[in-house]
């Protein structure tokens, strides 16, 4: 087993998003503000399906990327390199949050 990564509550949950070399969490709480991300160079859009109340992510086109619905810590042991989306300074606007080093 890797080690913990302490960068967010180890039971919160959230969105992770993976694609070939590349994989981004975005925690629940964030999502249900809804959010406007670009994917490998398409728009996509990341909020709370209201027919079940569980995080989605879809491309205008409707295709959707692979994605885990999980807690953080099921993500972080499996993507060890994800990155963790949060809230920029600038209203409206999402970063990367590059994560520290990892304790156990």
């Amino acid at each position: 087993m890797g080690l913990k990564d302490h960068c967010l509550p180890e039971m919160d949950i959230g969105l992770g998003i993976i694609a070939h070399d590349m994989q981004h969490f975005y925690p629940k709480a964030e999502i249900e503000k809804g959010i406007e991300d670009r994917w490998l160079g398409h728009r996509l859009h990341i909020g709370i399906n209201p027919g079940g109340g569980i995080p989605d992510a879809e491309f205008p086109n409707g295709r959707r990327p692979l994605q885990l619905f999980t807690r953080w810590y099921e993500f972080s042991y499996t993507f060890p390199a994800c990155q963790i989306y949060g809230h920029d300074t600038t209203p409206g606007r999402w970063k990367a949050i590059q994560r520290p080093h990892r304790s156990r």
